[in-house]
């Protein structure tokens, strides 16, 4: 069976996701940390990362 490399990282604010996606072309990154704390709602993390140009769905 063949696997692929994987790289975790570590996301506490949207900016590191933006390096995720714009820097280390992550397919995806998982939030839940941010949002479980309150720190950060879904909607300020998309406001970011689509201000870092990274495509996001306006509607969900």
């Amino acid at each position: 069976m063949k696997t692929a490399n994987r790289t975790i990282l570590v996301a506490g604010q949207p900016s590191h996701l933006a390096d995720a996606f714009n820097l280390a072309y992550a397919d995806a990154a998982i939030m839940a940390g941010m949002v479980h704390t309150g720190d950060w709602t879904i909607a300020q993390i998309k406001h970011d990362l689509a201000a870092a140009g990274v495509p996001v769905r306006k509607v969900w």
